[in-house]
């Protein structure tokens, strides 16, 4: 990053958080790096170190089927080996289309008084 850039990004910071209406604004930045590994200059590093961290991944298939069971689980939806390789295998895999799905397919079955299975899955997409 520039000097110039790293100027206004420290300038950004420091008015985010004294604003003229004394208010402070949240600061949220992403990067590939924590704060701690970037090269910037001293008082935007520690500046950006200065909250919490997360490192975030993208799930795997097993972890992305654990937290699909277990939000179905907690809303007391069965949701078999099949109809779970059914979504997986044909709709979008990130995960807030799978909540989106679960929560169509949830309120779709108890409308339908039918357990969540590959056809009630169809039926829901003829019907939509």
């Amino acid at each position: 990053y520039t000097a110039v850039q790293q100027q206004a990004a420290f300038n950004w910071f420091v008015n985010a958080l004294n604003a003229p209406d004394g208010r402070p604004r949240w600061v949220l930045a992403a990067g590939n790096l924590p704060p701690a590994d970037l090269h910037l200059r001293e008082d935007l590093r520690t500046r950006l170190g200065w909250g919490h961290v997360f490192a975030l991944q993208a799930l795997n298939d097993l972890e992305r089927r654990t937290v699909l069971r277990t939000e179905a689980e907690s809303r007391g939806v069965v949701l078999s080996d099949e109809a779970m390789d059914f979504i997986l295998s044909r709709f979008s895999r990130d995960l807030g289309s799978l909540m989106q799905l679960l929560h169509q397919l949830d309120a779709y079955a108890l409308q339908t008084r039918r357990a969540i299975t590959i056809p009630l899955i169809k039926s829901m997409l003829e019907n939509e």
